[in-house]
């Protein structure tokens, strides 16, 4: 019931808002409501209402009443409005603030004050025609407060002028600030500019307005203006239409008011003013001091809605009434102020005015960008996937006068708007077909063209599967893309917050597809923007390969923006089948000539071995055209051959030649059988390149070297994700100098960085392929399982050593995931470390079970399960553990041991606590292991990291229930669950409008659906 109770609240998102009233004066006995823009008047009673109504303007006891409300809206104001309310007979008490205020004023603006105005007030006769209570209400009025000093080059201003004067200033700065903050890119921004642009035309007439308005009563009204834009209203679903009605109110104020400010001015000026005229300036200002008091009037009921009404109502259209009606004597005043405005004043302000809006555009613009940057921060890519990534691997692309027909066919199809959206090319291990890619990118990048690379690669931990296919590339093509086209894919990212956990075809819709299709910009030639896909057969997922194939044929329905796909393959199963489910007028399959390759191969070895002479002072005819046609013969078809020959023979260590004749001796002799086969010349390589090294040993170094061989490149080949000479060597338990030692020999066939911390790689996959043969490897065969078996046993004395509680030292069992800083994580849990804790069980699956060291199994999860669990929560690898203990469970040998009662209690543990182990690792030891049940396997085993500030435990079960899991997200009532047809997600729809779809086994979260317009049913 409580977690019921908890959905509810969160539904609501009610906020508990602590408030300060501030002192209430005049033995008010009701706390106010402190609000951002309004002052509120606070009565005792509605007799005292009645008796403000009944009050004249000008009589003592409306001086003396106002005052108190004043002193009342004083404590009600926050720090964004003036604490003074102007009165046409300020009191004693406010005359020496402004005198104060006034103490602080510089020398330099426009007429002094010390001339009178001539003719009548005409502010005062309209307030004077105005009832008692409308009268009070305009008195009531709060002025923006503006502390900057007010310069004038009169110093016998009095401080009521003063006060208005800075008053006046604080409309100016309120309007400036509103618009900063409120400017939107929408048609908002008109009314907004309008008014900006008003107000500025009105900055340097100011302390002239102030001069024809002594009572302050027009000061009052551009007060308003400063409440209209400042005022906030509820956040309701025509929140937009409200805040639009609001912004065109106040700019249809302002403009009435900076008008008529202008007029006034020629009006004060003339002595044969018509009197026709000054009745017909009353008239106007009589309208919109009524406007103004009920605007007040609304504003102390405290309702923003009702409000807006009378902004947007009848009252502006009673408004509106009685200017046109005075429009008709004024025209001549008009025509004079609109040729003032036109000629002198106007170009000038509206320079000022957009070079101020400019400035706001663009710092609004930066920060937008910013957001936008955070944005994109928030999809889950691999970083090392992109084609000129930094991973340790040797960068190659083609030499010039190679692949030279094959790069101008690509650069064809990429520049021609009419050709295919998919260009396959598909060869064996070792052609070429990664350095093409890298080739193909690097043009494409040069030439604008590029929308994003994808190399996969098996091992990398995020480049062996296409979980972040889609999103990586969409990273890159919105950061390629101009801004303006970058707005629907960020969209798509805002609005898709769960996408990075959605399947290839999800997230290749929404994130790709169906933004850029939304484009339309009308061009003649369309943008074509090409995204580069390599290796797609080191994919480890074949449904992941099929899914990534089936979105492929959408590319053809893009139209102003077509995004193609230039991919690289062998001809595996799973990537020819997915092919053929393409028509083939939509793909161009490109297969290389073998003519081609054999010139390609020929240049390349030219180039190398030239390379090779010059650097070792070699005759210029090395190594003989002989010896040359002889290496190209055994390197054709494949450039990896070639590459490792390069690399062979110019290994440091031992003279070019007699490398040289080691290759070529090794392919007359009888050491290995000759197949034609493109596999079979890979062995034909790396099979003379390490009996090479082999034959330089000594028969007592040789058995060591070839232990070393097997523990150290047998690692290397056998990782799932690649680590450094360092952290291989603690992971192996090997001394770090020996481990670069044994590599140090091994450089023609794997890639060791300089830099010790730099993962190290094989150069190529099919060396791997090479060792795990066992018929074509010989002696240098590397047995998986016994590895396995190894690496699985170096990863739990690994965690054996470095696990223990609170790894990152948080202290806090609250903090969160999310609040821990990756420098942290890479502080206190090493390489190793981090490696051994995600990948231990994969290795253990493919072990050799009857070699499986069951005891020290045991031992460590009795000690460490927990510990473990805290390092995959860190990571976020959680859910992972769920199915890593699934494994252990089929594991023939645990079935009737102890291990099996363990696991599946385990097992149950995780379920429970998986979601709030993802969120606060730490909880694990608290919440996990506090309300787990009495008899649990896990709470009897780890009783000694039960939390000591608990001194109470609660009550729970004895053991485990029926319930595996709750699947928590929803903040409404669930109304359906259904399972696909597979059984492999649940989808459940709810009040909150949404439908999200869950992994049954993990109980994670896959995707969340959102849009319906009603609760789901």
């Amino acid at each position: 019931m409580g977690a019921e109770i908890i959905r509810q609240d969160c539904k609501g998102k009610m906020k508990v808002v602590k408030g300060n009233p501030g002192k209430i004066s005049q033995g008010s006995s009701t706390s106010l409501e402190a609000t951002p823009t309004y002052c509120r008047e606070t009565h005792e009673s509605n007799d005292r209402q009645r008796d403000i109504k009944s009050l004249g303007p000008h009589s003592k006891s409306d001086n003396k009443h106002h005052n108190g409300e004043s002193e009342v809206s004083h404590n009600t104001l926050n720090d964004e409005q003036d604490n003074t309310v102007l009165h046409d007979k300020p009191n004693g008490e406010q005359r020496e603030q402004s005198r104060q205020q006034g103490q602080s004023i510089d020398t330099s603006l426009n007429p002094p004050e010390s001339d009178p105005p001539t003719k009548p007030d005409l502010w005062q006769r309209a307030f004077d025609d105005l009832e008692p209570e409308k009268q009070q209400l305009i008195k009531s009025i709060p002025m923006p407060k503006y502390n900057k000093t007010i310069e004038c080059n009169d110093v016998k201003l009095n401080p009521d002028t003063v006060a208005r004067l800075k008053a006046l200033s604080g409309v100016v700065e309120t309007v400036k600030t509103q618009y900063e903050i409120d400017q939107e890119k929408s048609r908002i921004k008109e009314p907004a500019q309008k008014i900006v642009k008003a107000v500025l035309s009105f900055q340097d007439f100011i302390q002239a307005a102030v001069t024809f308005d002594p009572t302050g009563h027009a000061t009052s009204v551009w007060a308003v203006v400063s409440v209209g834009l400042t005022r906030r209203l509820k956040l309701t679903q025509n929140y937009r239409s409200q805040k639009m009605a609001w912004l065109e109110s106040c700019a249809f104020l302002t403009d009435i008011l900076i008008r008529y400010s202008f007029v006034e001015d020629e009006y004060q000026k003339d002595s044969n003013t018509d009197e026709h005229v000054e009745t017909a300036l009353v008239q106007v200002y009589v309208a919109v001091l009524t406007f103004a008091a009920l605007v007040q009037s609304l504003s102390n009921r405290g309702r923003a809605v009702w409000i807006w009404k009378s902004m947007s109502g009848d009252s502006l259209s009673e408004l509106q009434k009685s200017i046109d009606g005075a429009e008709s004597h004024l025209d001549r005043w008009l025509q004079i102020i609109d040729r003032r405005e036109h000629r002198e004043r106007e170009n000038r302000l509206l320079e000022t005015a957009d070079k101020m809006l400019t400035k706001v555009d663009y710092v609004l613009d930066s920060v937008n960008e910013v957001h936008d940057k955070i944005v994109l921060a928030e999809l889950k890519v691999a970083e090392e996937a992109h084609y000129n990534a930094y991973t340790g691997e040797e960068y190659q692309e083609c030499l010039q006068e190679t692949r030279t027909e094959l790069l101008e066919d690509i650069k064809s199809w990429a520049t021609d708007p009419d050709r295919q959206a998919v260009f396959w090319l598909q060869g064996m291990a070792g052609t070429g077909k990664s350095t093409v890619s890298r080739t193909v990118a690097r043009w494409l990048d040069d030439e604008a063209l590029l929308g994003g690379s994808f190399f996969f690669k098996k091992g990398g931990t995020d480049r062996e599967d296409a979980k972040r296919l889609f999103t990586t590339l969409t990273k890159q093509i919105t950061e390629r893309l101009p801004p303006h086209l970058q707005q629907p894919i960020k969209r798509a990212i805002r609005d898709s917050r769960d996408i990075g956990s959605s399947n290839p075809q999800e997230q290749f819709n929404e994130l790709l597809f169906k933004p850029l299709k939304s484009l339309n910009l009308g061009l003649r030639t369309p943008l074509i923007l090409v995204a580069v896909i390599d290796a797609l057969d080191e994919c480890q997922v074949p449904a992941d390969v099929a899914a990534f194939l089936s979105t492929l044929p959408k590319l053809s329905d893009m139209k102003d923006v077509q995004l193609r796909m230039f991919i690289t393959s062998r001809p595996e199963p799973p990537v020819v089948k997915g092919f053929r489910q393409i028509n083939k007028d939509e793909i161009i399959l490109h297969q290389i000539k073998r003519s081609t390759i054999d010139h390609d191969i020929s240049i390349f070895l030219r180039q190398k071995l030239n390379k090779i002479q010059y650097d070792y002072e070699l005759p210029q005819n090395w190594p003989g055209d002989k010896n040359f046609k002889a290496l190209v013969d055994m390197a054709v078809p494949l450039f990896i051959y070639a590459a490792t020959i390069y690399r062979f023979i110019n290994c440091d260590g031992e003279l070019p030649d007699a490398r040289l004749q080691a290759i070529l001796s090794s392919r007359s002799s009888n050491k290995m059988e000759k197949i034609d086969s493109e596999y079979s010349k890979l062995t034909e390589i790396y099979f003379p390149v390490l009996e090479h090294i082999v034959l330089q040993k000594r028969p007592k170094e040789l058995e060591a070297w070839m232990d070393d061989f097997r523990r150290i490149v047998g690692a290397i080949v056998l990782l799932y994700s690649p680590l450094s000479a360092v952290s291989l060597a603690k992971l192996i338990c090997f001394d770090k100098v020996k481990v670069q030692g044994r590599l140090s020999s091994l450089q023609s066939v794997v890639s060791v960085p300089k830099d010790c911390d730099a993962p190290i790689q094989l150069l190529h996959l099919s060396f791997r392929e090479f060792l795990v043969d066992r018929s074509a490897s010989g002696r240098f065969w590397i047995n998986e399982r016994a590895g396995n078996t190894q690496l699985a046993e170096d990863c739990l004395q690994c965690m054996r050593q470095q696990l223990h509680r609170d790894i990152c030292h948080l202290s806090h069992p609250g903090v969160k995931k999310n609040e821990i800083e990756k420098g942290i994580l890479e502080r206190y849990i090493s390489p190793e470390l981090r490696y051994a804790c995600r990948y231990w069980i994969r290795h253990l699956e493919n072990s050799e079970p009857s070699a499986i060291d069951w005891t020290l199994l045991e031992d460590f999860l009795r000690s460490h399960f927990l510990h473990w669990l805290e390092v995959m929560s860190l990571f976020g690898w959680i859910s992972e553990t769920i199915h890593n203990i699934t494994v252990l469970q089929s594991l023939e040998k645990i079935k009737s041991s102890w291990l099996a009662a363990f696991l599946h209690d385990a097992k149950r543990f995780v379920l429970k606590n998986v979601q709030i182990a993802d969120t606060a690792p730490l909880q694990i030891y608290y919440a996990g292991l506090v309300f787990t049940p009495q008899m649990s396997i896990v709470r009897k085993e780890f009783e000694a990291e039960f939390p000591t500030c608990i001194c109470q435990l609660p009550r729970v079960e004895q053991r485990w229930g029926a319930e595996l899991q709750t699947l928590e997200g929803h903040s409404g009532w669930v109304n359906s669950v259904a399972f696909s047809p597979d059984g492999r997600l649940v989808a459940s729809g709810s009040d909150d409008q949404s439908v999200r779809l869950w992994d049954p086994a993990t109980g994670t979260l896959q995707q969340t659906l959102e849009g319906c317009l009603d609760r789901i049913n």
